[in-house]
């Protein structure tokens, strides 16, 4: 059996269960301290908690594995080393409850107060430390191998207004906005300026389709945007890399389209030519935003080499890279 990024997720499950049952048993005893069942909950509690420290050890150790090898861009790694000092922090607590239990394992009822306090401090570190996991998988996609794509025609689901799948706000989606009013190049190199209602599908020239892709994204369109990418499209930023249009598609295009419905974008500079069935389009912009309940204000360099297929062009390449603005 393969775990899907490792073994992280499975076996975190063990270390919260017993932590936060050793802590409930506890609690218990302590309410119940006149009770002569408050002696077996605090035997159980006790057990629980090092088996919850012995759990803590490989989860740790899982954990740390998955920090270092899964797939990752700049933002989701802030995300995971804030998960990951959390976790430190955490598992040296239960390290230090499960020994001070141990050295109270005389003890028939209840907890003296400095175990009293290691146990509340940790079941809330533990609480905090999983939230924080919990955002690395569903806000970022941390280890996710594959998302639900919504139908754009026929079949599929809707959301009310203001129902999203999720923001995984990335490097990349930061780039090419739909709708900016700098003229983009056309196939000769020369400007001009695209109707902004006109259909993904429609587009031809390298430029306009490169547009499309975007205006796709922002419409939430996602088959019509992935229409866009050749099959085989390789996807390069922040040291990562997607190689298949259905790889972006099942990891990155949502996020990337829910952040292009709130970021406004400012052209600098857009360049591009065609050689034959091959064409480039360079793009270089300011983007100003929010991610993440924190202000974005950064230069985006874009790169598109396309080709020319018998649907149109096609996305065959893209490379993506930003770093904070600085006026001068």
């Amino acid at each position: 059996m393969q775990m899907i990024p490792n073994w992280h997720a499975f076996l975190v499950h063990f270390t919260v269960a017993l932590t936060l049952t050793a802590a409930a048993l506890y609690l218990a005893a302590y309410l119940l301290r006149t009770r002569s069942i408050a002696v077996q909950m605090t035997l159980v509690a006790r057990w629980n908690l090092l088996l919850a420290a012995m759990s803590a050890l490989w989860t740790f150790a899982a954990g740390l594995q998955a920090y270092y090898t899964v797939a990752h861009d700049a933002l989701s790694h802030a995300a995971m080393t804030l998960h990951l000092k959390w976790a430190i922090g955490t598992l040296a607590l239960l390290i230090l409850a499960a020994a001070l239990a141990w050295r109270e394992r005389a003890r028939s009822v209840g907890t003296g107060p400095v175990l009293g306090v290691a146990v509340v401090l940790t079941a809330v570190t533990l609480a905090i430390t999983g939230y924080l996991g919990a955002e690395n998988v569903y806000r970022h996609g941390i280890g996710v191998m594959r998302l639900p794509q919504p139908e754009v025609a026929g079949g599929g689901h809707a959301h009310g207004e203001g129902e999203e799948h999720g923001d995984m706000t990335m490097d990349k989606t930061m780039d090419m906005a739909p709708e900016a009013t700098a003229a983009p190049a056309n196939e000769a190199g020369s400007a001009h300026r695209h109707d902004p209602g006109a259909l993904a599908h429609t587009a031809q020239a390298p430029a306009e389709t490169v547009d499309a892709f975007f205006k796709a994204l922002k419409a939430g369109e996602f088959a019509a945007a992935e229409a866009l990418l050749d099959p085989k499209v390789q996807i390069f930023e922040s040291g990562g890399a997607e190689r298949s249009a259905k790889e972006y598609a099942s990891h990155h295009m949502q996020g990337d389209a829910a952040f292009l419905k709130t970021a406004t974008q400012e052209i600098g500079t857009r360049t591009g030519d065609a050689v034959g069935d091959l064409a480039w389009v360079a793009t270089e912009q300011r983007i100003t935003g929010i991610s993440r309940d924190k202000p974005v204000d950064i230069l985006s360099t874009e790169t598109m080499v396309l080709r020319k297929t018998a649907d149109g062009w096609r996305i065959v390449h893209i490379h993506w890279s930003s770093r904070p603005f600085k006026k001068d």
